[in-house]
């Protein structure tokens, strides 16, 4: 039995806890839509990213029309540093890419979100695999 991606997307939202999903042919691509899709096309807003990430993670935020800001890496993870994104958050900034799940937890996590209308965009290509081998 085969699973077309119409099918397979209600799955995944429903398997990481999200309202949506979408598929896309790339981590580059699925960035990309997801900036698109949070409104912020082609409007130059600031998306916030971790300094030590693929080039690719910049691309496609500049493909969507938006510009990167780059913060900080937490020396012991790798992962964004919250305090400096949060540090860096601006009256441009329109999302944070924090690029790794626990990043995206801990920035979900800082206080800034009630006060700034900031949309958080995770690319979960390594938790679809996770799903996938657990099915």
């Amino acid at each position: 039995m085969t699973i077309s991606t119409v099918d397979l997307r209600p799955m995944l939202a429903a398997a990481l806890g999200a309202r949506f999903a979408v598929t896309a042919g790339s981590g580059t691509a699925a960035i990309e839509l997801g900036i698109r899709a949070a409104g912020l096309a082609e409007s130059g807003a600031e998306v916030v990213v971790p300094a030590l990430t693929s080039p690719y993670t910049a691309q496609a935020i500049l493909a969507a029309g938006c510009r990167p800001q780059f913060a900080d890496v937490h020396p012991e993870t790798l992962l964004l540093d919250a305090e400096d994104a949060e540090a860096r958050v601006r009256k441009r900034a329109g999302a944070l890419l924090p690029v790794a799940e626990q990043a995206c937890r801990e920035v979900l996590s800082l206080p800034l979100w009630p006060y700034m209308p900031l949309t958080a965009v995770e690319e979960v290509a390594a938790r679809v695999r996770q799903f996938y081998s657990a099915a």
